[in-house]
């Protein structure tokens, strides 16, 4: 598959992808992190496409918090990632679902 970068002089399989950054193959973090960004680039072009890109605007601070900001360092990351990727997914499938237009 074709990447969209670098001059394809080089093929490689996933698994040497994955060893090149020293990511092992079930690595629950890389998987829902993959699977949530597929989710929520789906939702937020549709997001984009409703509401416009002055209301856009709005709703990237908080996108931004909820994806980077909203951690309690003395407790453990992944649940706290999956709440807050399942609380960002829900609101632009509220938002994309409810708007009409």
């Amino acid at each position: 598959m074709n990447p969209g970068c670098g001059n394809n002089t080089r093929t490689q399989t996933i698994r040497e992808w994955f060893d090149s950054f020293g990511i092992p193959l079930d690595d629950d973090f890389f998987i829902e992190w993959a699977t949530f960004q597929k989710n929520f680039v789906m939702l937020i072009r549709e997001t984009e496409r409703l509401l416009g890109e002055s209301a856009m605007r709005q709703i990237w601070s908080p996108i931004f918090g909820i994806l980077y900001l909203c951690y309690d360092l003395e407790k453990e990351f992944l649940p706290q990632f999956r709440e807050n990727a399942e609380k960002l997914l829900r609101g632009l499938q509220m938002i994309a679902g409810t708007k009409t237009t």
